[in-house]
This record gives C-alpha cells, structure tokens and sequence, in this order.
C-alpha cells in the first residue's frame, strides 16, 4: 500500500489535467499540435519590463555631440560619478544645468583641447577677472595690432599658456606698448604696476581670441557678434545636444523592453510547447497502462495498482485473467532451463532471499535514474503476492520516486521485472522485495543522475563597494565557472579602469559558486604629477543560486588598497 500512496501522490498533477480539461486520451496520442497551438492563443500580455535609464551613456552622447569627442578621450577628463551626475540632469530634462555641470568638470581640466566648452569656461574665468570693462573695449582699434601679432602665429595650446611662462614672457615683451598699458590703467582705476598691467594685458588679449574663436564659430557676423549673442547660441547648442542624448537613451529602453518582451514570448511558447508534449506523453501513458497501446517500459511509468490508474486515467484497466497473475502477459519472463555449468553472480546488485533470486540494473537520463529489479522463482513451489515498494533514500528537495505494481504468483523458474523511477534531487532509492509473507529483501541504490540545482549557462550583472562599480559575465559549465569583471575604481587620490578574469567552481548540490579573480588596474593619480598606474589585482567571490539569478560578495584589491562589496548577475 505504501508503494501505491507514493504513485498516487506522485502523479496527482496528471489527474487534475486528464480530469479537468475532459479530453479524449487517444486523440491526445494521435495529434498534440492543438494543445501547443491553443496554448500558444491564450499566452497573456508581457510583463511590465523595468529598464534603468543609462546615465552614463546619455552623458556620453550629450558630451560627444557638444564636443566631437569620443567617450573614450572624455574619459581622460571625467570619472564615472562625473558623467552619472550629468546623465541624470539630462534623464530629467534640466539641460541648463547639465550644461554648467559639464562646464565645471571639463572646462578646467581640457581649456586648451576641448572645443567651444573649454572656450567658454576660458571667456567666462577671464570676464570674472576683468570685469564687464574688459567686454565692452574688445573692439577697441587699441588692442588690434597685439591681437593680430600674436594671432598670425599662435596655436591654440599658446593662447592657453598661463601668465608667467617664460616663452609668454617674451611674446608680451615684443607687443608692449606704453601707450596701451598707461590706456588699460586709466580704465581700470590706475595705481598698478607693470607686471599687474602686462598681466591684464595677457588676459584681455586671451579673451578676446577666445571671443572671436566663438563668433567664428557660432557664424556670427557684424552687430550679431556680441557676448549675449554668444551666451545664447552656446545654451542653445547644449539643449540640443541634451535633447539628442535624451532621444537616443529613449530608443534605447524602448529596444530593450522589446528584446525583453520577445525573449519572454519566445519563452513562454517553449513552456506552453513543453506542457503540452507532457499532456501527450501522459495521455500516451494512460493508454499504455489501459492496454490500447503496447507497454514499452523504456518509455512508459510502471503501472500502479488498478484503482490508481482508475483514478489517473478516468478507467479502470481491462480484468486481468482469474491466475492471479494480472500482467503476467507483459513482464514476466518463461522459466529458463537450468544450467549446471553457470553459477549466479552474487555482486552488490545481486541477491538471494529465499527461493527468491533478484537482480538490479541502473541507467540514467535527463534528471532521473531508471532502476529495474528482476526477480526469479528458484525454489520447487509457487511463491504468492510477490512484488515490491520504493521510495526515496534519504533527503531531497524536489523530483520523487514512482514505482508500483500489482502482486502476481511466480512460478518455480519465473522471473518478473519491475521499474523504478528516480527524479530531481534524489540521491539514492530504497527498495523493498515482498512476497505474501511480507518484505523478504530490502536494497538501497544510488542514483546515477545528475542531481542539485542546475546551473548551466551565462549570467550578467553589476557589482560595487567602496568606490568599486562595474559589470560582471560569467559562464558556468557544469561544475566551473569562468567569467569577466571590468569597471572603475575611484577616489581623491586616483581613477582607475578594472579588468579581470574569474575563474572557478560551482556546487550543485547547494546551488553555490566559489571563485577567484584577477588582473590589473591602469590609470593615474589626480593632481599635477598625474603620475601613470599599473597595479596587479586579485581577489575572491562567492554567491548563490536562487530564481536564475546569482548574488553574492567580493573581496580583493592590490599590495596597496584592499576593499570589499557586493555583486549580482541574471541568467
């Protein structure tokens, strides 16, 4: 009875889908294409897929466009948290102010290299100093000549040189005019010196190349070239470049969700295809057992006692002949003659209880373990009731054990096979031998499937900490576990790009990986010496696995900086 309350729990999902939809079991057989197509039908709307904005990637679109520089050259200038903050002012549509940001973290560092925003940082830092005064007189006939003296030679490297450097020195000495100085005291309220008046000399000259380089730019010609012109050409030129990088993240998201939506349609047609083969092959199972089919044990479940099948199939199995012996005609095999020459092989698969003889064999397949158990009649007598029970060995936490079947009467020399079943993540099955008199044999076997949680196939994600971000790609095969991990790390003294190999294990059995990583960090120091970095790398992760998505945490670094986080990566 145990035997049967095992199949009967076993199998219950079968019956809730033979009972409820009502279908006609041989129909079933002959043509499943309706299921998968009515199953294909009524698939419901998608999910609401939620796809993170990428700031970083609007603040490389914006910046490149206001620029004509790659991402990778504004990397030179910029750090991660740097463009995160002007993506996000862009995401939000407060371009005037993912403008200043840009002007703030560029204008300094690339004055001389990057176009129009290191010009206008230039303007606005040498108007701060010189006040309204210094605008108002750039058309003065006063400063033509110096202007157009050192224009005729000067790069724009030159025109960024900063008061002091002894081949500036020179220039200024070749264009100085007393008239001119003694003109730019006057204005500025006199009582300066030399140096002070060659210094504002300097400045005005720099801000007038610096306003000119933007009329040119911007097309401006006669009355149109005028600092307010400039200023709303510039802001104008940046709200176009932010609504460009605001359009393209939109596409973006849009193509994302789209890929996600058809992922998940292509995946809920393989479920629907894959339930609707299980209804057939269980149909097919029920004929099999109600005897309208032949009974192939390599495809077919054993079959359970008649009120199980009664209850799984909607009928009962047709009457067995009145021998007692219900499916003798499939699965017991004729007396063999006996041998003298051939003594029986008593390995661990093998055993005698009483005039019992038995013998077990095993094969594995996809997640289960198929074990039959032969029994022989060696005695001189019919031996009543015999049969058997199984049942997992052991823990498990998924699959189960499905076996069963009616008692028959062997003869003296009869042999009768049973099948057994193992599932999912059970690792061992123990198997009782019964006769009338009761359990004659009890046999406990390990399960050659591959059990645990499955974990196969590639995973990407992101991991942090400490100053640490970046993506993380791994592949696990089985038992091991390869993978990327690039990113930055940044903080006041250094910026630096990550990149390492993961290599490792994974654990099925309590659905954990275990791995290590390691490679190099390449950037520079902050400040003047900007001093070049080449650190070696290395470190350790672990996490585990749980709805298609690892996570875990990371610890590592170099000889110098040791650091720790988190990490998580989706199927």
């Amino acid at each position: 009875m145990r035997g049967e309350r095992t199949v009967r729990g076993a199998l219950q999902a079968l019956v809730a889908l033979l009972i409820t939809l009502a279908f006609n079991i041989s129909a079933l057989v002959l043509d499943c294409a309706p299921i998968a197509l009515a199953q294909t039908a009524t698939t419901p709307a998608p999910p609401q897929f939620d796809v993170r904005p990428d700031y970083v990637g609007m603040a490389d679109n914006f910046l490149s466009g206001a620029t004509g520089w790659s991402p990778g050259a504004l990397g030179r200038y910029l750090d991660a948290k740097a463009m995160s903050e002007i993506g996000l002012l862009v995401g939000n549509g407060d371009y005037g102010a993912a403008s200043d940001k840009a002007l703030h973290y560029l204008g300094e560092k690339a004055v001389a290299s990057v176009p129009v925003i290191g010009q206008w940082y230039a303007l606005g830092q040498l108007g701060k100093g010189l006040g309204d005064w210094a605008i108002d007189h750039f058309g003065s006939a006063r400063f033509d000549s110096a202007l157009n003296s050192l224009s005729a030679h000067f790069s724009e490297a030159d025109w960024n040189r900063p008061y002091g450097d002894p081949g500036l020195d020179i220039e200024l000495v070749i264009i100085e005019n007393a008239n001119l100085l003694t003109f730019i005291d006057k204005q500025s309220g006199g009582g300066h010196s030399p140096d002070e008046l060659r210094r504002m000399l300097w400045d005005m000259l720099r801000a007038r190349h610096q306003f000119e380089a933007l009329a040119d730019h911007f097309g401006l010609s006669g009355g149109e070239r005028t600092y307010e012109t400039i200023a709303r050409r510039y802001d104008e030129q940046m709200r176009v470049n932010a609504e460009a990088a605001r359009m393209i993240e939109a596409d973006r998201v849009v193509a994302e969700k789209r890929r996600l939506e058809e992922k998940w349609r292509v995946e809920q047609a393989h479920l629907a295809k894959k339930e609707a083969d299980e209804k057939a092959r269980n149909a097919e199972t029920c004929n099999a057992w109600l005897g309208k089919i032949a009974f192939d044990p390599d495809r077919h479940l054993p079959r359970p006692a008649d009120d199980v099948v009664k209850e799984l199939c909607g009928e009962a199995p047709p009457v067995a002949p009145a021998t007692g012996a219900d499916d003798i005609s499939t699965d017991i095999i004729a007396p063999q003659p006996a041998s003298s020459d051939q003594a029986p092989d008593f390995s661990p698969t093998n055993g005698t209880a009483g005039d019992l003889a038995w013998q077990i064999e095993s094969s594995a397949g996809a997640r289960k373990t198929t074990f039959r158990l032969t029994v022989t009649n060696t005695g001189r007598g019919p031996i009543e009731g015999v049969g058997m029970e199984a049942g997992p060995s052991g823990p498990y936490k998924s699959g189960g054990v499905v076996a069963g079947a009616s008692r028959s009467v062997l003869l003296p020399g009869q042999s009768r096979r049973f099948d057994i079943v193992a599932t999912g993540d059970v690792k061992a099955v123990a198997i009782s031998v019964q006769t009338g008199k009761g359990p004659v044999a009890s046999i406990s076997r390990p399960c050659l499937h591959e059990t645990g949680i499955v974990g196969d196939g590639h995973y990407s994600g992101s991991y942090s900490g400490l100053g640490n971000d970046g993506r993380i790609a791994l592949t696990v095969t089985g038992g091991t576990v390869t993978g990327t991990l690039v990113g930055s790390f940044a903080d006041d003294a250094q910026s630096l790009a990550i990149s390492c190999a993961i290599s490792g294990t994974y654990n099925p059995e309590t659905g954990t990986l275990s791995a290590q990583w390691g490679g190099t960090a390449v950037g520079a120091y902050k400040g003047e010496n900007g001093a070049k970095i080449n650190e070696a790398l290395a470190g350790a992760l672990s996490g585990s696995l749980k709805d298609n998505t690892f996570s875990g945490t990371w610890v590592g670094g170099s000889q110098f900086l040791e650091a720790e986080g988190q990490w998580s990566a989706s199927r």
